[in-house]
């Protein structure tokens, strides 16, 4: 039995009444007819240069939802004891391959592992399908822009097929109910060919703003299509497909493109000199070794700048985090000492209950025997750069970019080191700093040209008139000579 809504059934009589006394209107369907906003965008919403921007944009929203919680890391989680944990239960279904439609583990939009490598499709989608219908835009920046959604299709399919094994192969934006999966074999040839094209269609380097960022590309390019092939013909060549040697070779040929097109300076990437800047945010925006960035605000998500771009799996409870997916203590105490220990692990962290920075084991910390991923949370080193980034500013009013450009090359830091000494030391010898002296040095120095100016109006004046009266003089003369002798002439006649 129907239930019926008497009062918008009321309504829909009202309506539909005025619609045939008033005769405005060619069908009383046009009037209920409804345009209500904020429904899906549909492919026509392409009309300008602007839209292709933006939807890459949108696409890029959706994979930083992907990867900055757990969605990326729910398989390891699901296969691990932690299915057993009360907290982590929900991982179970997943670990079972249990279906559960109000499982959040599964099907939240951020800390699924199934719905939001979906959502990354759908916008993948909306781009290839619709992005060629955009007026006054090159072939070339259209076939870029359907590169970079065919780029992360094949990524969150990639991810999906490893975790699920066969799926719906969804190519259009039209719902269709009645889609069958395919094989993993299927959707592996898939993923290829969208990376296949992702390679041949997106430029080695992009050359401005917004998909370039300190020299380096911030999207998708060439070079992350090659490696991310790699991986792809690697996994191909094992469990299920089990490819075999033809699918390594394959793998080491796209592994070897990327190389060689790195030190042929055709790819921006190179290794870093030292690991630990690998992790470092100090080199955050110029992380040459990245292929493939994904960058965030500092305000995306729900944490603090200190973790925006972090996944929870490695901050402490106190920070809303997970400590049961930390690393285990024993592998921190086996590792070998060294610089590449204090580059992988940060043993100190910026507690934010306590606003200060603590060591992991501090005792205000929850299973605080667990050191932490520098990935995940602050270093020493990490911690100093912040510490001096904030006495640059408070200091000097330098910003760190300020700084940058003020740099100079050395040898030795401790020669340098010597030198400030130095020069700190022949600061100090000045003795008390009048902090007014600039601004009392533009009074003055105001003032002294100001008079300066009049000194010099005043001697002009002065040469006017002594040229004036030397004129005037020398006329006298002549007209007095003159007369002189026209009277004594005079004289001499009487």
């Amino acid at each position: 039995m129907r239930r019926i809504d008497m009062k918008a059934y009321k309504h829909t009589i009202a309506a539909a009444g005025l619609c045939a006394v008033l005769g405005l209107f060619p069908a009383c369907s046009d009037f209920l007819e409804e345009d209500p906003k904020g429904q899906m965008t549909n492919l026509s919403a392409f009309t300008e240069r602007a839209d292709l921007e933006g939807s890459i944009n949108a696409l890029y929203y959706q994979i930083k939802m992907a990867t900055m919680y757990i969605s990326d890391a729910t398989p390891v989680i699901a296969g691990d004891d932690l299915t057993s944990i009360i907290s982590k239960s929900q991982f179970g279904d997943f670990d079972q391959f249990v279906a559960n439609d109000a499982n959040a583990m599964l099907l939240n939009t951020t800390i699924g592992c199934w719905a939001p490598w979906w959502n990354i499709i759908k916008a993948s989608n909306f781009i290839i399908n619709g992005v060629a219908n955009t007026p006054e835009v090159s072939q070339e920046e259209i076939n870029m822009a359907i590169g970079e959604g065919r780029f992360w299709r094949a990524f969150a399919y990639f991810n999906l097929v490893r975790a699920w094994g066969p799926l719906p192969i969804i190519e259009r934006d039209e719902l269709d109910m009645n889609i069958g999966t395919s094989t993993e074999r299927e959707v592996y040839d898939f993923i290829v060919a969208d990376l296949r094209y992702a390679e041949e269609n997106l430029p080695a380097k992009f050359s401005s703003a917004p998909w370039s960022m300190n020299g380096l590309n911030s999207i998708a390019s060439q070079a992350a299509a090659k490696a991310a092939l790699a991986q792809v013909y690697l996994t191909m060549a094992g469990w299920p497909l089990n490819g075999g040697a033809e699918y390594y070779a394959l793998a080491a040929g796209k592994a070897k493109e990327v190389i060689d097109g790195c030190d042929s300076g055709t790819y921006p990437y190179r290794l870093f000199d030292e690991y630990w800047k690998i992790y470092s945010r100090q080199y955050n925006l110029a992380q040459v070794e990245n292929l493939l960035p994904v960058h965030f605000s500092r305000n995306f998500g729900n944490q603090d700048s200190s973790q925006a771009a972090r996944t929870p799996t490695g901050i402490p409870e106190e920070a809303g985090g997970w400590s049961d997916v930390r690393a285990e203590v024993k592998f921190w105490l086996d590792y070998p000492a060294g610089p590449r220990k204090k580059a992988v692990f940060g043993d100190v962290y910026y507690h934010t209950r306590d606003q200060k920075v603590v060591p992991w084991f501090y005792e205000n910390v929850t299973n605080c025997n667990n050191p932490y991923y520098l990935v995940d949370a602050f270093c020493n080193d990490e911690v100093e750069y912040d510490q001096t980034i904030a006495k640059l500013w408070e200091e000097y009013q330098l910003t760190m970019t300020d700084a940058q450009s003020l740099c100079v090359e050395f040898d030795s830091v401790t020669e340098l080191r010597r030198q400030v000494g130095e020069v700190r030391g022949k600061i100090r010898s000045l003795g008390n700093v009048n902090v007014s002296a600039i601004e009392e040095y533009k009074e003055v120095s105001t003032r002294y040209e100001t008079l300066r100016d009049q000194v010099r109006d005043v001697e002009k004046r002065k040469a006017e008139l002594t040229r004036m009266i030397g004129e005037l003089s020398g006329e006298m003369k002549t007209i007095f000579s003159e007369s002189f002798e026209r009277i004594n002439g005079h004289f001499g006649r009487i």
